[in-house]
């Protein structure tokens, strides 16, 4: 998603009950499933538009010595340690001269900080911007904007710890310097608002961030006009409250306000320009446009190359948007081909343990656990982990996330106990940071509700997503995605439960916001189509299940094309009515259908391609073919018991037909 480049800290969603159900038929024919997350996966790092970028402000000391013009250069190179030696030099040179409390001690250290905060050593980074401050004390006047630019240095940092409270005074004291010195109607000014309204979204505070994003944009239209880099950045920080309230419409009409601005003044070939096709390409994934999302991030990526080189951070933010628009659209291989890109220059240009590097660890992580190799995927994880708790520490959300992310790998192997763990863990730290009201924290409640449900303890998971949806209802309101997708989830509950009636009934409140949101062609409202059609087979009206599955299908097929996880599941589900409606010929020709998408994407190891294989044996003993039932229950025994082990579910289910098999084999006299 597009955010606040350099104080964001990625909200990680839930478990979502919105992607294509698969069901495995056991023997008596009746249905276990097992769910999916949806193609737009909350749990991944995301590229950031740079107009949003708060850098922090070099401020050069009137006289520079020569390390430092040299400590400059290496900066602009990306060579950080050699930039930190040479500000180390020419700070040692600037306290023997003039001393510790002195206006160009006070840059110096202000430049030191800086390299540390572009290197993730935040700590550090508050140590010389702190001795900034303080060098500043008896030197430089504290109404200078210089000493407010180390204050909003400083808050920058604090932001991106996590510290919110903290990044808000300090902008506070940034603020009350620039109105008092520049006024309220000048560029520093509306800079200050911009910060402001920063922290406000990362918070989800987002009428308050509009509020002071308009505030900023009002300024800069007074000064600048409406043909300034200014001004459309500006629009750009608008367009991203929109995206993150996934009001897509207004986004997009943001984004296209700043477009033809930075074309103009810029050029069609400057970063600026880059950073707004980015956004717009993470809208149109979210929509579930993929070919026009890889359009635009192709775009962005040709102006990265050419312009900054091949070796740069924002190439590697762009090789990971287009990961990510390959793992929507379930190419997995091609996803972590790009990831992999990104990695290279992420450990290369920024170290092993700076926080994009972990970012592209967790998106590495992310493909594996889409791809069933949920070994690889706690791995990478786990990678990633080492590195937030090193750099954030255990208390921050980016911390919290991975915590979250964890969980939904073993969720994934159904190891809820272990899942509950992970998420009790990243509840705390988010309650604590954010609060219990924040989105965030909402998310988490959701996946401890989904853990609960997995374990068919209802009452529980009722209880949790009720929790959810009171924060999303209130903060986010009744007509967002995540609403709806709490929505979903106690419909699941309800039909799990056997009450059709409230299932129907909570489907239909997601599907309106969705088709509202989203559209009628989009993954997400295909989802619910798929789950109010699951309804209607357990209450055995057929002919409405296959209604709403060919519904379903008509978008999948159409959006994600036909080698698509979730459209294969489709199949799949369809293949299922038909076998319940014992038309076994077309049973077995849409499982068909399914198994070589199963089968190329996710390999011949995975949970999902072995229920395609229990469902082919059922089709097969049930047609009276023993032999070639067996064998297809067989595959599916292997695949459960290497991935699950012998007391999983599914494997158990998998024993227990071929238990009733063989009974059929010997009434008829066959050899098991």
């Amino acid at each position: 998603m597009p955010t606040f480049s350099s104080i964001c800290t990625y909200i990680a969603g839930a478990i979502l009950f919105i992607g294509g159900v698969i069901a495995m038929i056991n023997h008596s024919m009746s249905i276990l499933e097992r769910s999916r997350r949806p193609p737009r996966d909350p749990r991944r790092d995301e590229d950031t538009t740079t107009s949003l970028d708060q850098k922090p402000t070099l401020i050069h000391p009137d006289s520079p010595s020569h390390n430092y013009k040299v400590g400059l250069n290496y900066l602009e190179q990306l060579d950080y340690p050699k930039a930190l030696k040479c500000f180390k030099k020419a700070l040692k040179e600037q306290i023997q001269v003039h001393g510790p409390v002195h206006v160009d001690t006070a840059k110096i250290c202000n430049s030191l900080a800086s390299v540390y905060d572009d290197m993730a050593q935040y700590d550090k980074a508050i140590e010389f911007y702190n001795r900034a401050i303080a060098a500043s004390d008896d030197d430089l006047d504290k109404n200078s904007t210089d000493y407010a630019a180390f204050c909003n240095n400083l808050a920058i940092v604090y932001a991106k710890q996590g510290e919110y409270t903290k990044a808000l005074e300090w902008f506070q004291k940034a603020l009350a310097i620039d109105e008092k010195v520049s006024g309220k109607e000048h560029p520093d000014t509306a800079q200050a608002y911009n910060n402001i309204a920063i922290v406000h979204a990362k918070q989800s505070n987002y009428e308050q961030a509009l509020e002071w994003f308009q505030k900023a944009l009002a300024i800069k239209e007074k000064v600048f006009g409406k043909e300034h880099p200014s001004i459309a950045g500006t629009y750009n920080n608008i367009a991203t409250v929109y995206y993150s309230q996934s009001d897509y419409d207004k986004a997009l009409e943001w984004y296209q306000k700043a477009l033809p601005v930075f074309e103009k003044v810029c050029g069609k070939e400057h970063p600026d320009t880059a950073a707004t096709y980015i956004g717009i390409g993470l809208v149109y994934e979210e929509q579930g446009k993929y070919v026009e999302a890889l359009e635009w991030h192709e775009k962005a990526l040709a102006i990265r190359e050419k312009v900054l080189g091949k070796e740069h951070p924002d190439i590697a933010a762009t090789y990971n948007n287009i990961a990510n628009v390959y793992d929507d659209q379930g190419e997995y291989d091609k996803a972590l081909e790009w990831h992999q890109k990104a990695l290279a220059i992420r450990e290369k240009v920024l170290g092993k343990e700076h926080p994009d590097t972990a970012g592209t660890y967790n998106n590495i992580a992310v493909a594996y656990d889409n791809q069933g190799d949920y070994d690889k995927a706690l791995e990478w994880y786990q990678k990633a982990l080492a590195i937030k708790e090193k750099v954030f520490g255990q208390e921050h959300p980016d911390t919290a996330r991975t915590y979250n992310n964890i969980g939904t790998a073993y969720y994934s192997q159904s190891k809820y106990d272990e899942a509950l763990e992970w998420h009790q863990k990243a509840l705390a730290v988010r309650e604590k940071v954010l609060g219990k009201e924040h989105p965030s924290t909402a998310g988490t409640y959701n996946n401890i509700g989904t853990a609960y449900y997995s374990q068919s303890k209802y009452d529980k998971a009722l209880e949790w997503y009720q929790k959810a949806l009171a924060i999303r209802e209130k903060v986010l309101g009744k007509e967002h995605p995540d609403t709806a997708a709490t929505y979903n989830s106690i419909g699941i509950v309800y039909k799990e439960q056997g009450e059709y009636t409230k299932a129907l009934e909570w489907y239909q409140k997601a599907l309106a916001i969705r088709e509202k949101v989203f559209g009628k062609e989009h993954p997400d409202t295909a989802a619910t189509y798929n789950s109010i059609a699951v309804v209607y087979r357990n209450q055995g009206k057929y002919d409405e299940a296959l209604e709403w599955y060919q519904k379903a299908l008509a978008i999948r097929e159409r959006v994600l094309g036909k080698e698509h996880p979730d459209t294969a599941a489709t199949y799949n589900n369809i293949a299922i009515v038909h076998a319940k409606q014992s038309n076994y010929e077309q049973a077995l020709e849409w499982f068909q259908k399914a198994l070589p998408v199963f089968e190329k994407v996710h390999g011949t190891e995975h949970p999902s391609t072995a229920m395609t294989y229990n469902n082919i044996a059922n089709v097969y003993k049930e047609q009276g073919e023993y032999d070639k039932a067996l064998g297809w229950f067989l595959k599916a025994l292997a695949v459960f018991k290497k991935v699950f082990g012998d007391d999983h579910p599914n494997t158990r289910t998998v024993r227990n037909n071929m238990a009733i098999l063989r009974e059929h084999m010997d009434d008829a006299g066959g050899t098991p």
